[in-house]
């Protein structure tokens, strides 16, 4: 008997997430919620998914510089 391969949750969400159709409604959905984490959260999973990272993607909008870290990046986002 051949042996079942089982993939990743978080691999196959992220490959969902490619589907521009998916990402946009997901990210709907994470701006229902009042918790902007969520939302963060959300567009981190949609950046992952088109082959970037966020820290990568603040970088080029010159929201952080180099040394700062993600959490920070997720502060200046909040207190615009």
């Amino acid at each position: 008997m051949k042996k079942r391969k089982f993939r990743d949750y978080q691999e196959k969400f992220i490959q969902d997430l490619q589907d521009p159709d998916m990402a946009i409604m997901y990210l709907n959905e994470a701006l229902l919620d009042k918790d902007s984490r969520i939302f963060l959260l959300a567009l981190k999973n949609i950046y992952e998914a088109q082959g970037e990272e966020m820290t990568m993607l603040a970088r080029k909008k010159d929201l952080i510089s180099s040394e700062e870290s993600t959490n920070k990046i997720a502060k200046k986002i909040l207190m615009k």
